[in-house]
Formats: C-alpha cells, sequence, structure tokens
C-alpha cells in the first residue's frame, strides 16, 4: 500500500483514494526518450519509473524511479528554456553600433576607474547590442559592485545612437535611487532622463508619457507603470531590469508592443545582487547569456556577515544597540508577521 508524506489537510489515505482511480492509466504512457539515451543515462522506463514511485518493491527500485522522474523535470526544463532562446533569436533588434571615442568620453567623465569586471561586462553588452537579434543577457554582481555604471554605458550608447531606453525596478524608491544616479552620470552628456512611478500626479505623468512618446525622454526609470497602459516609447532600443529575476513573457511582450516599433524587439538586461550558483545559472536561466561582477571597485569596505547563535541573542542585542546611539541604523528581517 503506498505511504505519501502528510501535510496538514492531506492526509496519506486521502492521497491514496485520489491517485488509486488514476494508476490504471499508468500503462497507457509513452516513454519519449530513446533506448539509447536511457542505456547511457542508466535510466529505467517512464512507465515503470511511474509505477514504482507508487508501489516500490524495494528501496533501490525506487531510487532508479526518482531518478528517472528527475531526469525527466531537468531535461523538459532544459528543453523549455532552449526553446525560449530560440524564439528570441529569430526576433530582430535594433543594432547599437559601437562608438570609440564616444566610449572612451564616458568612460573618463566618471569620478572612479573601473574594475576589470565592469570593463569585461560592459564590451559583452556592448557586442550583444550592437546585434540586430535582442540581447538577453543577466548581470550578476553583489550591492556595490558597479551594475548601475555598467548599465549607464549602455544605455548611454543607446542614447548616442538616437534610441531610448527603460529601466525599470521592483519598488518606487528604488525607482527614485536609480533616477537620481543615473542622471548625475548621464546628464553631463544632454541625455534627457524622465522618471515614471505610480505615485506621480495626473498633470506630472500626463507630461513624462508625452515626453516619452515624442523621444524628448531618453532613458525612462520607473516602476511597472512602464509598461501600464497609455505609456508609448517612439524607439525603444533597451530595457534594464532591476532584481526580477524572470522578466515574464507578458511583460516582454508588452514592452515590444510599446517600443514604437512592432517589427523589433528590445534588447533585455537583467540585473540581479543574488549570488546564483553556476549550475542554478545553467538549469534555470539558461536563456540567458550572463556577466558576472566578481570583484568591489577599491575602497570599498568588506561586508562581514556573522550568524549569531540562540545563546548569544542578547550579546547580537547589546551590539545592534552600541551602533544605534552612534546614530547608526539597524534593519530587522523576520520570517513572520
Amino acid at each position: 500500500m503506498p505511504v505519501y508524506p502528510e501535510t496538514e489537510g492531506l492526509s496519506s489515505r486521502w492521497l491514496r483514494y485520489k491517485i488509486q482511480p488514476l494508476l490504471k492509466y499508468i500503462y497507457n504512457i509513452k516513454d519519449y526518450l530513446p533506448e539509447k539515451i536511457k542505456r547511457n543515462q542508466d535510466l529505467v522506463g517512464l512507465e515503470a519509473a511511474v509505477r514504482t514511485v507508487h508501489f516500490p518493491e524495494n528501496t533501490f527500485e525506487l531510487k532508479k524511479a526518482k531518478k528517472r522522474i528527475a531526469f525527466d523535470e531537468l531535461f523538459l526544463l532544459q528543453l523549455k528554456v532552449l526553446i525560449k532562446k530560440l524564439e528570441y533569436q529569430k526576433e530582430k533588434a535594433p543594432s547599437i553600433k559601437f562608438q570609440e571615442g564616444l566610449s572612451k568620453k564616458f568612460v573618463q567623465s566618471l569620478p572612479f576607474r573601473l574594475t576589470e569586471a565592469q570593463r569585461k561586462s560592459s564590451w559583452e553588452i556592448i557586442q550583444d547590442i550592437g546585434k540586430d537579434t535582442p540581447m538577453n543577457r543577466l548581470l550578476e554582481g553583489d550591492v556595490g559592485s558597479g551594475k548601475t555604471v555598467v548599465s549607464c554605458f549602455a544605455m548611454f550608447l543607446v542614447a548616442k545612437s538616437g534610441f531610448q531606453s527603460a529601466f525599470m525596478c521592483p519598488t518606487e524608491i528604488l525607482a527614485k535611487q536609480h533616477y537620481q544616479r543615473i542622471t548625475k552620470i548621464l546628464k553631463p552628456f544632454g541625455i534627457k532622463i524622465s522618471l515614471l512611478v505610480g505615485g506621480l500626479k495626473k498633470k506630472d505623468k500626463e507630461g513624462i508619457l508625452e515626453k516619452i512618446k515624442q523621444k524628448e525622454a531618453q532613458v525612462v526609470i520607473g516602476t511597472h507603470a512602464l509598461i501600464q497602459e497609455g505609456v508609448q516609447f517612439k524607439n525603444l532600443a533597451l530595457c534594464v531590469i532591476d532584481e526580477q529575476h524572470r522578466f515574464g513573457v507578458e511583460q516582454r511582450k508588452r514592452l515590444k508592443e510599446i517600443s514604437g516599433d512592432k517589427k523589433t524587439s528590445p534588447h533585455f538586461l537583467s540585473m540581479t545582487a543574488t549570488p546564483i550558483p553556476r549550475t542554478l545559472t545553467l538549469t534555470m536561466y539558461g536563456d540567458l547569456d550572463v556577466s558576472i561582477l566578481d570583484e568591489m571597485p577599491p575602497g570599498r569596505q568588506p561586508v562581514v556577515t556573522k550568524l549569531a547563535p540562540k545563546d548569544k541573542r542578547e550579546a547580537a542585542y547589546d551590539f545592534i544597540r552600541r551602533k544605534v546611539k552612534k546614530g547608526q541604523q539597524v534593519f530587522v528581517i523576520c520570517p513572520l508577521i
């Protein structure tokens, strides 16, 4: 008799009652994997795997059945990712040509020297946006590693080529912070920047929407308000997506619709400070090319991470009190409300 893991409201008995009538259809399962692949990977048949998971004869057979099902899950995920990548490659995108002279001026204008990782990532992005197929790249780097500057480099070249860029943030606070930072970097070059967030007054919002439509706004920074009704770009060529790992198909479709040219798709650059293991990147984000900022700019203080056990809780609170007395701030994250 099968014994299923239980959770609140779902007993093993209830699951057996629901699953039992379906087991007679196991014999209708068709195995799509060729025999050669199953032999090379030491995989049992799909029908046998499903049957064994429900009625295991021994732990060895159960282990082999779980291996086959796990293989199928990862294989189908990879297949979906590959299909998505091939679909993106069929689309056309504006080609942003590399301008060496302007690029040197941009780099020289910065009040700091770019790290080797920033230079490498910037060059990878520049090469991507120079193609007539959409870039689909993930820029990964810790907080303070310089992701914003790298994205600014790309938006700078896009603006100087006569196109628009959109920089989308998950929250209004982050959008305002990025607006201040990006304005400081790009405004000296005469690039016009606008901020579009949900909290704007109606008159201000209408004015910004008109600027976007007429290309008076070359770089537009905002939240999901950027893809809401009423937004229409003149010639959107680059979308920078900050901390939204899997920007959905529907959102992509929407950006293409409002880009100003329905025959082309904008280039996409996703940014994250979340460290993603290489194996997970290849599995879950295989449709993305990846650039990694693996070094911090000189002079940055290293981030210290400490784990306080239960018996050190009071010592941790004392540490927090001392920091607060010095005028510093503490951010407490709770697992539950």
